[in-house]
């Protein structure tokens, strides 16, 4: 009877770890995610332990076991398990909610500026003005010089699906009406450039701009004369927006809203 007991005991365990190994293998090998939360070797080493120790219970039909191994067996088990629900957990919390991030550039300068702590929201609205985190992606951008295919960048949204744009003497005009770009610094402009040549996938037209196709999004940095964004690039797809940047951190506990 006990050694029923015993052997349901750990096929119930074998079979938790076997389950959290493979969801954590899905999510590595299928790019469930868009970029990594947690080292990728890591992952690994987790995920080939696991497939290990909950392989090694086949051994105990051959092998007689005394009762403290077992026990040993069973807390290796349970710390796996445990381990692995934790990954999964952080792994799907910063995709599906939050996570945080370093700015490692000075192309938003002065809103942000290279070093900054921020809190990006991963399901936020995108929208024009905002500050967002893009994945480049060869797919849909024309990438050179130290911009590589999925480096993330910080860059704010100037137009949207359906929105027509162009610049005319350093102005943004949006949908044929003028905007104040407030969160430039003062006395900054944005230089002239062609539409045409620029702007790719968006269907433009001389003296009425550019229109911005469903699905896709125009981007730029607030330090307009250092910055590698759509004007270089071309246009973003929805699916590079990996969040809105919310919060920037102002001293150890204070955060402020980035706008």
């Amino acid at each position: 009877m006990e050694k029923a007991t015993n052997t349901k005991k750990i096929i119930r365990k074998v079979i938790a770890l076997s389950v959290t190994a493979i969801i954590l293998s899905l999510i590595m090998l299928l790019r469930l995610l868009e970029f990594e939360i947690i080292n990728h070797a890591f992952l690994i080493l987790v995920i080939v332990l696991s497939f290990l120790v909950a392989g090694y219970s086949l051994l105990f039909k051959f092998i007689r076991h005394t009762k403290k191994q077992k026990y040993f067996y069973y807390q290796a088990t349970d710390f796996l398990f445990v381990l692995n629900l934790a990954l999964i957990f952080i792994q799907l919390f910063f995709v599906l909610v939050l996570f945080p991030a370093t700015v490692e550039q000075k192309s938003m300068d002065p809103t942000l500026k290279d070093g900054d702590e921020v809190i990006v929201i991963s399901l936020a609205k995108v929208s024009r003005g905002k500050v967002v985190i893009v994945k480049a992606d060869a797919r849909y951008n024309k990438l050179h010089g130290d911009i590589a295919d999925g480096d993330l960048l910080v860059k704010r949204v100037i137009a949207g699906p359906g929105d027509s744009f162009y610049f005319k003497n350093g102005i943004l005009y949006l949908n044929g009406k003028r905007v104040e770009e407030d969160y430039l610094p003062e006395g900054a402009r944005t230089d002239d450039f062609s539409l045409d040549e620029r702007v790719r996938n968006a269907r433009c037209e001389p003296g009425k701009g550019c229109y911005i196709p469903e699905g896709y999004y125009f981007v730029m940095g607030d330090n307009r004369q250092n910055s590698f964004d759509s004007r270089d690039m071309g246009l973003i797809h929805k699916s590079q927006i990996m969040g809105v940047v919310k919060y920037r951190r102002k001293g150890f506990f204070g955060w402020e809203v980035v706008s």
